[in-house]
């Protein structure tokens, strides 16, 4: 991985795009950035622990975007989105490709595939719909499944949208039709429409005292 790390580190430093390129172990990565004053920085995220370094990076640099290279799956690509990394490259992509994202997200952009826009989409909505919903009958991943079912997703979509496995996933189904009351999965959009139609009414109310 050492050698793949500085050999794309040798490749970011022959690019016409950036000026000079400084490699940093996890140890003290944290160190470098901040002494270096970085405008971008590129992280091997094919290394353990990398995420959790992301935020750690992204906490201690001023708005200088965290391109990850070297994403291995969409489910990696998502995490990276879900930690706040700007852009991030798989592991076939290119020196050229890293430059780009990098040169992207300093303009305020991402770059993300198609596949991984629809993901985060799902994401948001489900979360978004889970905050929305009151939370004693059901849990926080309960909501979230629900939200999902009721946007027409399959248990394998699910699954594969909050990285959990499809067994998983059933047997979170089966509760959320025992605590809704119902049969059906097409009877959980209208479930939900209820309870959120109850919500609104107090959380109205609350904002007025």
């Amino acid at each position: 991985m050492l050698l793949y790390r500085d050999s794309v580190a040798a490749g970011l430093g022959r690019s016409n795009h950036f000026g000079p390129v400084r490699v940093a172990d996890a140890c003290d990565v944290l160190s470098v950035v901040a002494g270096c004053e970085a405008e971008v920085v590129f992280l091997d995220m094919s290394r353990p622990a990398s995420l959790a370094l992301s935020r750690r990076i992204g906490a201690c640099i001023d708005g200088a975007p965290i391109i990850g290279f070297g994403v291995a799956s969409h489910d990696e690509a998502l995490a990276c989105a879900e930690a706040g990394i700007s852009a991030f490259v798989g592991a076939e992509g290119t020196i050229e490709d890293l430059c780009q994202a990098a040169l992207l997200a300093l303009e305020g952009e991402a770059v993300i595939s198609p596949r991984l826009a629809a993901m985060l989409v799902r994401r948001v909505a489900a979360l978004s719909c889970a905050h929305a919903l009151p939370s004693a009958a059901l849990t926080r991943r309960e909501q979230e499944i629900a939200c999902l079912i009721d946007h027409g997703l399959s248990n394998k979509e699910i699954a594969g949208t909050l990285r959990i496995s499809p067994a998983t996933v059933k047997n979170h189904v089966h509760v959320i039709l025992e605590k809704l009351n119902v049969t059906r999965r097409n009877a959980i959009g209208r479930s939900l429409e209820a309870a959120a139609s109850m919500a609104v009414p107090v959380a109205a109310l609350s904002s007025r005292t």
